[in-house]
């Protein structure tokens, strides 16, 4: 595993992010390992070079394996339901 400065600047100078610096990322930001410098000289590098659809496809599988996840839906409750609907009948 590389120190996050050398992910950085392998970012920084145009390199690709591999699956495992990725996961490194996610498990030090979840963890809260790293400071808000380093957060943000990582988020400067990505927002300068950008992001290849594999480097995005990488990160998004590090950070759903990163919690906890349940496979009951009554426990994540419909999106589109609410429970402070308010009645459209008139007189009420």
């Amino acid at each position: 595993m590389r120190l996050l400065q050398e992910v950085v600047r392998s970012k920084r100078d145009g390199h690709s992010l591999s699956g495992d610096d990725l996961k490194a990322l996610v498990r030090g930001l979840t963890t809260g390992t790293y400071s808000d410098a380093q957060v943000g000289a990582m988020a400067m590098a990505i927002y300068l070079q950008g992001m290849s659809v594999s480097e995005v496809s990488e990160l998004t599988l590090a950070i759903a394996n990163s919690g906890s996840k349940s496979n009951d839906v009554a426990l994540i409750g419909h999106p589109f339901r609410s429970s402070s609907r308010r009645s459209t009948k008139s007189g009420h």
